[in-house]
């Protein structure tokens, strides 16, 4: 069982959740849980106009920002199967104060090369090593004009008690209608785990898969009138955040699990969508 985090700081989290899915425009995958400790960082560390627009960001007074960033990186670090890490990297002529440097996470912070290629694979290596090779490259092109590179990391592993089946899909609507997709499969009797409820954009169900290690993956679908903003959301519910709603009344902004939201089959790793049944 991870720590508790204080409600202020999983509120502001969740907020950000729902700006982002808000702004989100056709498939992503992203985690708010993932950079918000970051965002944290960087508006303790900011000044003048930078700071009051990372605090308003981050959802929190910037004097209270690293203090609720280290709370929930404690929790994130404490839960079975999930890597969290941040990453910052700076040119040699970019002048970090000491005094916050001191105050990031053991590893963070680390010194960009002036030969590019050698930089690049050390981002890249980085990235492998901080999400179990989930992630074999960093998503960024060092070039002669990048001065910071701020990152990080999030990497989910859970089995499935129950394993899912393997088949392939033909959906009759939607965004893939016609297409043949990879899909899973799998029949239950609890009905506790599957529920209804409606939102400002029309109804939503929802979905609980329990993984093995105290953490539920949720797959949410909507309405197939609904936008598409409001079409794939997948959230996981970490165990400090049990009666926390991950994702508050953004849950209407969701998608259908049965078209494009996903999960993996027994023994693999959780990492974003496929097309389910």
């Amino acid at each position: 069982m991870g720590e508790r985090v204080a409600k202020t700081t999983v509120r502001a989290v969740n907020a950000l959740t729902a700006r982002w899915a808000g702004a989100a425009c056709g498939g992503t995958v992203f985690s708010a849980a993932g950079v918000w400790p970051l965002l944290a960082f960087l508006a303790d560390g900011a000044s003048g106009d930078a700071r009051a627009e990372l605090a308003d960001a981050v959802g929190l007074p910037a004097d209270h920002a690293a203090t609720a960033a280290r709370e929930l990186l404690a929790a994130t670090g404490s839960m079975p199967g999930l890597r969290s890490a941040l990453g910052l990297w700076t040119r040699h002529e970019l002048a970090v104060r000491e005094e916050w440097r001191a105050g990031l996470p053991a590893g963070t912070h680390g010194v960009l090369t002036d030969v590019l290629p050698a930089g690049q694979r050390a981002l890249d290596a980085w990235a492998a090593e901080r999400t179990g090779g989930l992630i074999e490259r960093m998503p960024v092109a060092l070039d002669a004009d990048v001065v910071m590179v701020p990152a990080s990391a999030l990497a989910l592993r859970t089995e499935w008690p129950r394993p899912f089946d393997e088949l392939m899909l033909s959906p009759d609507a939607g965004p893939w209608q016609g297409r043949r997709l990879a899909g899973l499969r799998r029949t239950g009797v609890r009905l506790d785990r599957a529920g209804v409820t409606s939102g400002p954009h029309g109804y939503v169900t929802e979905l609980k898969v329990p993984g093995d290690n105290g953490i539920d993956v949720h797959l949410l679908l909507g309405e197939q009138r609904m936008p598409p903003p409001a079409r794939c959301w997948a959230r996981v519910s970490p165990p400090w955040a049990a009666g926390s709603p991950w994702c508050p009344a953004a849950n209407s902004r969701t998608a259908t699990w049965d078209r494009a939201c996903g999960s993996s089959n027994s023994g693999a790793s959780y990492r974003g969508r496929r097309s389910c049944p």
